[in-house]
């Protein structure tokens, strides 16, 4: 999912209707084809094993080791190998979320969700990607 900006999503589900659940989207700066230097995806951290439930779990690094292999299959068919490299809590503010390229993120693509108890933090997971 993907739109003019990066808001509508947090409250309407994939099918445009109103939602306090939101839907999973890509930044709006970034291109649909993860060609981006960075490629931010974002979800609401739900309850239930939902959406971005399990960001937290991968700062046990037996839980990123034994889930760290997957896949991101584009709209296209495009097909991609991602692998989990690292969990971090960061500032909402952070240069990533304003400066998509020339940073520690270069080349990544980031998971982020909102972090449980502090709106001005982000739980982020960074993947890598293989064509």
């Amino acid at each position: 999912m993907q739109t003019h900006d990066n808001s509508y999503y947090l409250n309407h589900d994939f099918l445009g209707r109103d939602s306090v659940r939101g839907a999973v989207f890509l930044d709006y700066r970034n291109d649909g084809s993860f060609t981006d230097d960075i490629s931010i995806i974002y979800g609401h951290r739900m309850n239930g094993r939902l959406m971005f439930s399990d960001v937290a779990r991968y700062g046990d690094y037996e839980f990123l080791m034994s889930h760290s292999q997957g896949e991101l299959i584009l709209r296209s068919g495009e097909e991609y190998k991602i692998s989990a490299e690292e969990y971090k809590v960061i500032n909402a503010y952070d240069d990533m979320y304003r400066f998509l390229g020339s940073n520690k993120y270069s080349g990544k693509i980031i998971l982020s969700t909102c972090e449980k108890g502090d709106a001005g933090l982000r739980d982020i997971l960074v993947l890598s990607k293989a064509f």
